[in-house]
């Protein structure tokens, strides 16, 4: 009973490495070649040995056969031994396998040595082997060259394994982050209504009946109104975060900069004071347009939005050079400047500015995710009163 639960145990740990019936890889290809060649031999194989059959993930030297009946296999009896591998130098005077259909028919097998594919755990699942049409022996270093393989190939279908197991870890955590999304997205989307009829009826009151509150029941009004008015731009900017955290910026296309930065001008500097300086001689680039768009509006957003109000010349200055693999872009501005407690954690999802109600957080960390997926880098680098210069690359594309 214990001998039979351990050979279900077998089968169902070959199987959760999903190699079955998988189509032929070079990699293993590359190990039945090596053992032939190491032993001299023209045959060999890597077996894996299933519930009713033994199914070869490579093979040399036995044409189109893809498989035996386990009864008759000769690797079976490898994976049963103590240790971990079989040589039998003429297996017509072995008892065993002397009515063996492929020693007394063809191809007339006369030598066998397998050594088995033994997991971490110490299951074997099969075999690398060799055959020969003659008697014969293995060497003491073919015989270590064919255990070599063996872990080799045993290895590779432990890295197989871990790449499904990361590759499901990975489409768990994409089906994980969409909900999230779409969960967030329908929050912040059905809190605008209510926030909006709040802060309206706020307005009514203060304005219809101002007189009828005392100093202490004002300040609670305008407490309640900023409140309000403070969760309006977070479900806005969540909004916002959640349609943007999902932009395709590997769809490139040629972008004429000098545009693109124009019209970010045109609607964000009006009635504001700021200038943004940029160089109207500047290329086209091959990038994500939607990326780069998002990306450039939030920092000039940002520029804008802390600039110095006592400054008689607020600018912002877009930037844009490149080298050989990278685009490389700089945004300056003269306005107040970022603390060096502020500075730390930056990027930190929902860090807002304490000094500011419009801040969400969330504009630099969205910013930064869409440069990583650029295949690019971001710093930032300010002083208080000073200014804030924030430089970013993004990774070239080949336009074909």
């Amino acid at each position: 009973m214990e001998q039979q639960k351990t050979e279900l145990q077998r089968i169902e740990r070959l199987r959760n490495y999903r190699i079955i019936d998988t189509p032929q890889e070079e990699e293993y290809d590359y190990i039945t070649k090596m053992a032939a060649h190491i032993c001299k031999t023209p045959i060999s194989l890597i077996t894996l040995i299933d519930m009713n059959r033994q199914w070869f993930k490579s093979s040399e030297g036995v044409g189109e056969l893809k498989e035996t009946p386990r009864e008759i296999s000769f690797c079976e009896h490898t994976i049963q031994q103590e240790n971990d591998y079989m040589v039998v130098n003429d297996l017509s005077k072995d008892e065993r396998f002397v009515a063996n259909p492929f020693v007394v028919g063809a191809p007339y097998v006369k030598f066998y040595a397998g050594v088995s594919l033994k997991t971490s755990d110490g299951f074997k699942l099969g075999t690398v082997c060799v055959f020969d049409d003659k008697p014969r022996t293995l060497t003491e270093e073919q015989l270590e060259s064919l255990k070599l393989l063996s872990s080799y190939a045993m290895k590779l279908m432990e890295l197989r394994s871990q790449n499904f197991e990361l590759q499901a870890i990975q489409k768990t955590l994409e089906n994980t982050n969409k909900d999230l999304r779409q969960y967030a997205h329908a929050v912040a989307h059905d809190i605008k209504s209510p926030l909006r009829i709040m802060n309206s009826f706020v307005s009514l009151l203060m304005r219809g009946s101002k007189d009828k509150f005392n100093e202490r029941e004002q300040e609670f009004m305008n407490f309640i109104g900023n409140a309000a008015k403070e969760l309006s731009n977070y479900t806005r900017e969540l909004l916002t975060f959640t349609e943007n955290a999902q932009i395709d910026v590997k769809h490139c296309t040629i972008v004429d900069l000098v545009q693109l930065v124009d019209g970010l001008n045109n609607l964000l500097t009006k009635n504001t004071g700021v200038e943004v300086i940029y160089n109207k001689d500047a290329p086209p680039i091959f990038v994500s347009e939607v990326g780069l768009k998002q990306i450039l509006h939030n920092l000039i957003s940002n520029s804008i939005r802390y600039r110095n109000p006592e400054s008689p010349a607020p600018f912002v200055k877009v930037k844009m050079t490149e080298d050989e693999h990278y685009y490389k872009f700089s945004v300056k501005d003269n306005g107040q400047g970022i603390s060096k407690k502020r500075m730390k954690n930056i990027f930190g999802l929902f860090k807002k500015d304490p000094a500011k109600a419009e801040s969400t957080g969330l504009g630099l960390n969205l910013v930064k995710r869409l440069i990583e997926k650029m295949d690019g880098t971001i710093e930032v680098k300010s002083k208080i009163g000073k200014g804030t210069t924030i430089k970013f690359t993004i990774k070239k594309i080949i336009s074909n």
